[in-house]
């Protein structure tokens, strides 16, 4: 496959699938398994289509993020609470993924315990739908959090969908579908950040050419903001069971193949 497309298609699927939930790193396990010729890609490219993603989060909450900064610096509203609860999230999800790296990897290469997990994502999500109309809290709590980040530091398991596990933890705990997604995917900026930096400081490979690695970031940024908006729209209508259908359809498929 020319590297260009290559770049193109993996930008896509990568940010299409970060943001729905349906899993993103699983994908990626089925589609090295299942094409002929289709590798992984190198640590370093894999770090720049994380930060296409990492751009589509922050255009598209470009308005929240300046309304918590303002209020997080003023001392006025919920921008600090806010705040607060991200790096309160974010303490069990490094200390998950700091502490259980090994036995994340392994799984990396077993297509058939990834199409297991898919099947516990779309077991989440059909429990997410049974609470989205209860569903009604504005905001997020110390405890929220530290289970919200928690269902975000397992999310690593290729297979479990970390948007989904953390909008499903959230709905469980009454924050409302809006409220719920917002505080997902802005947690997930420290997340994809570390994430990043990780994978700099251990990566033992280049980058490819320069017009490839633009292609990838692009197509990761372009697919990952039109996957946080109807990831959104979805959730907020309660109509996100499809992806429970999908993950379900998609983890017997891998079982029986693999």
């Amino acid at each position: 496959m020319n590297d260009h497309v290559y770049a193109l298609v993996l930008g896509f699927v990568q940010g299409l699938t970060e943001f729905l939930p349906v899993s993103s790193s699983g994908h990626l396990v089925l589609l090295e398994h299942a094409l002929p010729g289709w590798h992984p890609p190198g640590v370093l490219f894999d770090a720049v289509l994380h930060l296409g993603t990492l751009l589509s989060v922050l255009v598209f909450y470009a308005s929240d993020i300046a309304r918590i900064a303002v209020e997080t610096v003023r001392g006025t509203g919920s921008g600090r609470r806010f705040v607060g609860a991200v790096v309160l999230a974010s303490i069990p999800t490094a200390a998950i993924g700091l502490g259980f790296q090994d036995q994340f990897e392994a799984w990396f290469a077993r297509p058939d315990a990834v199409g297991a997990f898919l099947i516990v994502t779309a077991a989440m999500l059909f429990v997410a739908a049974r609470y989205w109309d209860r569903a009604n809290i504005d905001r997020v709590g110390w405890l929220d959090a530290l289970l919200i980040g928690v269902a975000q530091g397992l999310a690593i398991t290729p297979g479990i969908s970390r948007s989904g596990s953390t909008v499903t933890v959230g709905l469980i705990r009454g924050i409302e579908p809006a409220t719920a997604a917002r505080f997902s995917f802005l947690m997930s900026v420290p997340a994809i950040c570390g994430a990043v930096l990780l994978k700099f400081i251990q990566a033992p490979d280049s980058l490819p050419p320069t017009s490839v690695v633009i292609v990838g970031f692009v197509a990761a940024a372009l697919s990952g903001y039109w996957a946080i908006r109807v990831f959104v729209g979805t959730l907020v209508r309660g109509r996100f069971r499809r992806f429970a259908w999908y993950c379900l359809l998609l983890g017997i498929a891998a079982r029986c193949l693999f």
